[in-house]
C-alpha cells in the first residue's frame, strides 16, 4: 500500500538503498504501474508479477529483452565457502573496528555496546547482518546487529513479503563486499541491539 503511494515509494527509496522493486500487475492498475514506473529513479530496477503465477518478468537496461525469475535454487550463502566467507566477512568488519577504536569511541551513540557488539561478533554469537525476517526455510546464519536491509530488524516497516524477498536475494548473491555496503550504510546502528 505505501508502494502504490507515490510520496510513500519516495521515502522507502530514500531511507533504503533499494536496487529493485517488483510491482504486482492485478494488485496495482496500469495506470498505477505506469506513474510508478515515471517516478522511480534510474538507478532503480523495476519488475512485474503477475497475480496468480511464481514469476517476476523485467528487464535490467532498456536495451536488453527481460529476463524471467521464477524459484531460487542457487544460494551462494547455503554453500561451505559462502558461509566461510560470511564468517570471514564479520572476523575482518570486527579487526577493522578494533584496529580505528578511537574513531568510533567519537562517532558511536553509544560506544561501549558498539564494541560489546564487537565483541559477540568476534566470539560469533552474533554477525554484522542477519536476516531482516525469521526463516526454518533460509540457510542458518548468526543474528545480525544488522538486517539486509542495512538497518536492524525492529526499525525494519517494509511489509513481511519485500523483507523476505531482500533475505533471499541476500542469501542468493551473497559476497563479502555485500556485507561491507551493508554495515558502512548502517553504520550509525552498530551500537543498537
Amino acid at each position: 500500500d505505501t508502494i502504490g503511494n507515490i510520496d510513500g515509494l519516495q521515502q522507502i527509496l530514500n531511507m533504503y538503498s533499494i536496487k529493485e522493486i517488483i510491482l504486482c500487475a492485478g494488485e496495482l492498475s496500469y495506470k498505477k504501474i505506469i506513474d510508478i514506473t515515471e517516478a522511480t529513479p534510474a538507478r532503480v530496477r523495476i519488475k512485474l508479477h503477475g497475480v496468480g503465477t511464481n514469476s517476476i518478468v523485467g528487464s535490467t537496461s532498456k536495451n536488453i529483452s527481460g529476463e524471467f525469475v521464477a524459484e531460487e535454487s542457487n544460494l551462494r550463502l547455503g554453500s561451505p565457502v559462502g558461509r566461510r566467507n560470511k564468517s570471514l566477512a564479520d572476523f575482518l568488519l570486527t579487526l577493522g573496528f578494533i584496529i580505528t577504536f578511537p574513531i568510533h569511541i567519537f562517532t558511536q551513540k553509544k560506544p561501549f555496546r558498539f564494541f560489546k557488539n564487537a565483541w559477540k561478533v568476534l566470539v560469533q554469537k552474533r554477525s554484522w547482518v542477519g536476516y531482516a525476517t525469521p526463516s526454518v526455510h533460509l540457510p542458518a546464519i548468526k543474528p545480525g546487529i544488522l538486517s539486509t536491509t542495512g538497518i536492524p530488524s525492529s526499525l525494519n516497516i517494509l511489509p513481511v513479503e519485500t523483507l523476505q524477498k531482500e533475505d533471499q536475494w541476500y542469501i542468493k548473491d551473497y559476497t563479502i563486499w555485500q556485507d561491507v555496503k551493508l554495515v558502512w550504510k548502517g553504520y550509525r546502528y552498530l551500537s543498537e541491539g
